[in-house]
């Protein structure tokens, strides 16, 4: 799955799926001579009295384990934040979560910040609970086409295996 001359970029929310990831990187890279050093992309999407609280817990987590981080914000690369992207869409007829935007534009902006750091792996903190999650809301809302998406950079999600209700015992060292 990964190669030590392997640039990683990791997908960094400050939620516990990412933060364990990311923790369990370290851990491998602890163990691995030679590897190149693992940098965190932080996407702010500007959601008011929302996104402060972890995105300062994902740059504490990174400050105390030494890893360079990156913030990348909605309004920087696309000129609005998602409060003002989902005031505009909220009233038009195609208007349909503010979810399908954020992850768009998130997975956009994921990719972007990955081959702008040079990585050869983005890696995200997907769970199997997230994995089903998407595939069904994809389904009910027949972007079949978005289910065979191909990405930009070799896949790593050390989680996927995992439903999101075991992960949590794995963060009680982390806190």
């Amino acid at each position: 799955m990964l190669n030590r001359n392997d640039k990683i970029v990791v997908g960094l929310s400050g939620g516990k799926d990412s933060i364990t990831l990311l923790y369990n990187l370290i851990k491998i890279q602890e163990k691995k001579y030679g590897t190149e050093p693992i940098t965190a992309l932080i996407i702010n999407e500007g959601i008011t009295g929302y996104r402060n609280k972890s995105i300062d817990k994902a740059k504490g987590f990174c400050e105390q384990n030494k890893i360079d981080y990156k913030i990348t914000n909605f309004k920087d690369k696309i000129g609005k934040n998602l409060d003002e992207i989902i005031k505009l869409k909220k009233s038009t007829p195609e208007y349909i979560y503010a979810c399908n935007y954020c992850a768009t534009i998130r997975r956009r902006l994921l990719n972007e910040g990955a081959k702008e750091l040079d990585a050869d792996v983005l890696a995200m903190g997907h769970n199997l609970t997230d994995i089903a999650e998407t595939f069904l809301m994809n389904i009910l809302f027949k972007r079949i086409k978005i289910i065979g998406n191909q990405y930009l950079f070799k896949k790593c999600s050390l989680l996927i295996y995992k439903w999101m209700s075991s992960i949590s015992p794995y963060l009680s060292p982390l806190s």
